[in-house]
């Protein structure tokens, strides 16, 4: 997901994030996508709810659809 302020949310329920929001203000598409697939590659495998971490996110109404 992509946040009003520009920032590609890595996992709902992690802390990870990539901002993309002067590639957007600047119609790079070529240079966003790259970031895109970069921080997908990059991202954990899995959340760790089991162990209690739901990073940043408490409540998933916060994120946004």
């Amino acid at each position: 997901r992509v946040s009003s302020t520009g920032d590609l949310k890595l996992c709902l329920f992690g802390d990870g994030t990539a901002s993309l929001r002067p590639l957007l203000r600047e119609g790079r598409r070529d240079d966003l996508m790259d970031r895109i697939e970069r921080a997908v590659t990059v991202r954990p495998a899995a959340h760790e709810l089991g162990a209690g971490r739901c990073g940043t996110t408490s409540n998933l109404a916060m994120t946004g659809g």
